[in-house]
C-alpha cells in the first residue's frame, strides 16, 4: 500500500506523519527533484514512517539533500535529529534566531510540555543536531533544486517568531506551516492556531499579507493537505480577527484564564466529537485560547 498521495504540484508528495493516532493530521512533504528535501518532519516517531516514504520514491536518506522544518514546533522539528541522524548528507533548515534549540532542545521541550499539558507523553524525543549540519535563514533566501523547481524562504511570524513558509514560485504553490491555520479535512473546516506562549495577532496578519502578494495558488498545509488557494488566505485573516475578538470580549468580564479556557472548550468540542481525539481536541482548543490570552495580557501591559 502506498504511503504517499498527490498533492497536485509537480515533485511534490504528501505522507502522513500518523500524529498522536490522529489520520491527516499531521503531513511531510517529500520533494523528488534531483536535489531531495523533506519539508517538516513530525514527531521522532514519524521518522521511520518519512524513510518508508522515502524508499516509495526510490530516494536513498544518503541522496537527501534538505531537511526542511518551517519552525521548532515539536510537530514540525521533533523528528529532525533523527532524520538528520538518517539522512547523514542532508542539511536542516531553521530560523536563524532559533538554531540555538535545535542544537540543545531541552529548553524547547521543556516549554512544549508546558504548553500541551497532559499530550506531551505522546510527543516523542528531540535528538539535538550539530550546528555545522544547520542552514541558518532569515527569510529572503532561494535555492534551486533543479532547472524546474526552487524555493524561497519567507518568514511568516505571528503563530511563532521563528516561523518560515516555502514557496516554489514555478508552481505558486506555497508549504503554509502553520501560517493560514489547520485545515481539519474530517470536517472540512479550517481551526485557527495562536499557541502560547508568542502568538501576535498584528505579526500573523501582516503575514497572511505578505502570503497573498506571492498569488500562491496551491497551499500546502502541513495540517492537512493540497488545495487551491482561493479566498483562504483571506478567510483565515477574518478567522484569526472573530476569534482573538471572541475571547476578548470574556477576558473583559473576567482575568481568571481557567475559566475562560474552559469556556471555550465546553462550546467547541463538540464540533471535534467522533472526528478527532478528544484528548487532542480538549487541549489544542485550550492551548489556542491560553496562547489569544497571553497575547492580550502583553498588550494590556505595554
Amino acid at each position: 500500500m502506498t504511503l504517499l498521495t498527490n498533492t497536485g504540484v509537480p515533485h511534490v508528495h504528501l505522507l502522513d506523519a500518523g500524529l498522536i493516532n490522529m489520520p491527516e493530521y499531521t503531513g511531510v512533504f517529500l520533494v523528488d527533484t534531483e536535489s531531495p528535501v523533506i519539508i517538516e518532519t513530525g514527531f521522532s516517531y514519524s521518522v521511520p514512517r518519512i524513510l518508508e516514504g522515502l524508499e516509495e520514491l526510490n530516494i536513498s536518506p544518503e541522496d537527501v539533500k534538505y531537511i526542511i522544518p518551517t519552525h521548532i514546533h515539536m510537530d514540525h522539528a521533533g523528528g529532525a535529529g533523527g532524520l538528520a541522524q538518517a539522512c547523514p548528507n542532508a542539511q536542516v533548515f531553521v530560523y536563524d534566531k532559533a538554531a540555538r534549540y535545535l542544537v540543545d532542545p531541552a529548553d524547547l521541550v521543556k516549554s512544549v510540555e508546558r504548553a500541551v499539558g497532559s499530550l506531551f507523553e505522546r510527543y516523542g524525543e528531540m535528538i539535538p543536531i550539530t550546528e555545522d549540519r544547520l542552514i541558518k535563514v532569515s527569510g529572503g533566501e532561494t535555492f534551486k533544486l533543479q532547472d524546474d523547481f526552487s524555493i524561497e524562504i519567507i518568514h511568516a511570524p505571528g503563530h511563532a517568531p521563528h516561523q518560515f513558509c516555502v514557496f516554489v514560485p514555478e508552481y505558486h504553490a506555497l508549504f503554509t506551516a502553520d501560517a493560514c491555520g489547520i485545515y481539519l479535512k474530517e470536517i472540512e473546516k479550517i481551526s485557527v492556531t495562536t499557541p502560547p506562549p508568542a502568538f501576535r495577532l498584528g505579526e500573523a496578519l501582516e503575514t497572511l499579507n505578505q502570503l497573498k502578494a506571492l498569488h500562491p495558488k496551491m497551499l500546502l498545509y502541513t495540517h492537512y493537505g493540497a488545495y487551491k488557494a482561493e479566498n483562504r488566505l483571506d478567510d483565515y485573516a477574518d478567522l484569526l480577527i472573530q476569534w482573538v475578538t471572541n475571547i476578548e470580549k470574556i477576558y473583559d468580564t473576567t482575568d481568571d484564564f481557567e475559566s475562560i479556557r474552559n469556556h471555550f472548550v465546553k462550546k467547541l468540542l463538540p464540533d471535534y466529537d467522533g472526528h478527532y481525539d478528544s484528548l487532542m481536541s480538549n487541549e489544542e482548543i485550550g492551548m489556542n485560547v491560553i496562547g489569544v490570552l497571553l497575547y492580550l495580557k502583553r498588550q494590556r501591559e505595554n
